[in-house]
């Protein structure tokens, strides 16, 4: 999953336009003067701390975008951003909050990374609703965390190879004969197999049993997920597991690249959350208000990331309802641990070892 940010991180480097902070996206709806005047209370409280430390999960750099449009939206109110692994940040807000204060306002992540901190109860409880315009499915663990961008699991094919009629469309097809030999690229990613939570909460056993009869196709492996899909984008497999934002974004090199209709998908979503005890805690209301707003949500998608529905949220969206895939947001920890033990289930039967993987 490092790996996996990490590459993200290098192809919305890569990709992202450059947006003037001023524009305001058609997709702004009007507040409405509940939420106006808390909002704008907000801003006085927030604008009195003049400051909000923001982590990232990936280069700061590539998020300018964002901190210029909430930055000429609510002036006065700095933003330093710094960029760390996701997974490093929970031991760090546990650390310092034993000492009485945390040194970040917002951090970024996913349900599985915040768990330790839930368990601990170190989060802020706070109702987005009240100063945003957020989607309510976003807001999840009683508002201690807000998804921001999505990120499915996937499985991808090349078309140049392959036709739309010759494609795989259910999970019980990638066992057909026509899949052998090198015809299905994998890696060791823990969060590629979001096809078979439906299928785990029925009974573990017979996911067990596919992965299995999938070991037996002669699979190609890659590193990770980013390999895997590179080896589907290069020939060298026509199908691979991997996720809809790296496919998302090689389409928009120009890779020769689809995705199988294989549906639903589930998906661990990225977003923030707000550590108690911290320096500026309503400017990080604030920023975390803008960040999961209606004005934001397209420049997440010029960015490199977004949402994948509805259909018009971006590139990802329009990916998807191409391929007509139902994807769905996993809301509780419990959730996103059970996809997680998935793909440790998955890593463990089908042998996907380093020293088994190229890129």
């Amino acid at each position: 999953m490092k790996v996996l940010i990490a590459a993200l991180a290098l192809l919305a480097s890569l990709l992202s336009p450059v947006i003037r902070p001023g524009a305001e996206p058609a997709q702004a709806q009007p507040l409405t003067e509940e939420r106006r005047a808390a909002l704008e209370e907000l801003y006085r409280s927030a604008r009195r701390e003049g400051e909000v430390i923001l982590h990232f999960e990936s280069p700061a750099e590539q998020f300018q975008p964002l901190i210029e449009g909430f930055q000429w939206k609510f002036p006065g109110i700095k933003v330093t951003a710094f960029a760390a692994r996701a997974d490093s940040i929970p031991p760090r807000i546990i650390r310092e909050s034993k000492a009485g204060e945390v040194t970040l306002d917002v951090a970024m992540g996913t349900l599985l990374h915040i768990a330790p901190l839930l368990e601990r109860d170190l989060l802020v409880s706070f109702d987005y609703s009240r100063t945003s315009d957020v989607d309510p499915d976003s807001v999840s663990e009683e508002g201690r965390f807000v998804s921001l961008y999505d990120d499915p699991a996937v499985i991808a094919f090349n078309t140049d190879i392959l036709s739309r009629d010759d494609i795989p469309r259910t999970l019980e097809d990638l066992l057909r004969p026509a899949w052998e030999g090198h015809k299905i690229a994998v890696a060791p990613s823990d969060l590629t197999w979001g096809h078979l939570l439906p299928l785990w909460n029925q009974d573990r056993e017979k996911v067990v049993s596919f992965l299995r009869r999938l070991g037996k196709q002669d699979l190609l492996f890659a590193v990770d997920s980013f390999g895997a899909a590179s080896r589907v984008a290069r020939g060298e497999s026509p199908l691979g597991f991997t996720h809809a934002l790296l496919v998302a974004s090689f389409v928009n090199k120009g890779a020769p690249l689809a995705l199988c209709p294989i549906t639903p998908t589930y998906n661990v979503s990225h977003g923030g959350y707000l550590p108690k005890v911290s320096q500026h805690p309503n400017a990080a209301k604030l920023l975390m208000s803008y960040f999961s707003s209606r004005r934001a949500a397209p420049i997440w998608a010029r960015v490199g990331y977004g949402k994948a529905s509805p259909c018009n949220a971006g590139p990802l969206a329009k990916l998807m309802c191409e391929s007509r895939i139902k994807h769905y947001n996993v809301r509780t920890v419990e959730q996103a641990k059970a996809l997680e033990e998935i793909g440790e289930t998955a890593i463990k039967t089908l042998h996907l070892l380093p020293d088994r993987s190229v890129k």
